[in-house]
């Protein structure tokens, strides 16, 4: 903190003005500061934060210390007696896949167990006759009437609660999932600049001219750039989605 931050802070507690926090000063900001804009909560609120994320990181190195020590051994120089990956930058790479791979399947898995709610619940409109029902609207030319069928599954705005909540709960793993693997790459940011593979290897990511960490944009098409390519394939050409997907990562390990 600055010494203008920690004067302010003074300041607020010193409620008397006679240049010093006594006791009964402390014992009204600590009791006070937690429901109002104090700056003591503030302060105290970043401060845990910034104690919780560097243990994180402490942790992190932790546990991946052997590995990243093995990892650093089999580097090699440059010129400028800075450590270049070889092979092990490949490794990386498959670590991250494998652990990506291993999580989706799960995923996926879940996913298809709902499945089954899907199928029970089509069966029942199947046993109201919807399906015939719209056969014949496509045969007529006419709007299919759903009256009935819609009153027998208990309305049009149950059967759209029910679609909901299937969809919902195999949507919602996934979503857990990537905003969990968005915050360990964030955090993997501040030290490697790469994905979660670098993370566990302890690699950074820099310019090899000025020898400084890659921009923010740099990081961004170097971790995204091939998924936004395969988004891109799969929306406008998806008959070719596969072999999209299997020119670009053969690109990228070259």
């Amino acid at each position: 903190m600055t010494a203008f931050e920690i004067s302010d802070l003074f300041n607020e507690a010193d409620t008397n003005g006679d240049g010093t926090m006594d006791f009964e000063e402390f014992c009204a900001i600590v009791e006070n500061c937690r429901d109002t804009s104090s700056m003591w909560k503030n302060a105290g609120a970043l401060e845990q934060a910034t104690k919780r994320y560097n243990n994180v990181l402490a942790a992190s190195d932790s546990l991946f210390a052997k590995i990243q020590e093995t990892a650093a051994a089999t580097c090699e120089q440059d010129d400028q007696g800075r450590r270049v990956a070889g092979c092990s930058r490949v490794l990386a790479q498959f670590c991250v896949m494998i652990i990506n791979g291993v999580m989706l399947t799960l995923l996926c898995f879940f996913a298809a167990s709902q499945c089954t709610e899907l199928v029970t619940l089509f069966n029942s409109i199947d046993q109201n006759n919807a399906f015939a029902i719209f056969e014949e609207a496509v045969t007529t030319g006419e709007a299919p009437d759903l009256t009935s069928t819609m009153n027998d599954l208990g309305g049009e705005a149950a059967l759209m609660s029910q679609l909901q909540n299937i969809f919902m709960k195999a949507y919602i793993p996934f979503a857990v999932y990537f905003v969990i693997l968005f915050i360990i790459t964030f955090v993997g940011w501040t030290r490697s600049q790469a994905h979660l593979g670098h993370v566990i290897f302890g690699f950074h990511v820099i310019d090899m001219e000025s020898g400084e960490p890659v921009g923010f944009f740099g990081l961004f098409l170097r971790n995204f750039f091939t998924i936004i390519v395969m988004g891109f394939a799969a929306y406008f050409t998806p008959q070719y989605f596969l072999e999209t997907c299997a020119v670009i990562q053969f690109i990228s390990f070259l």
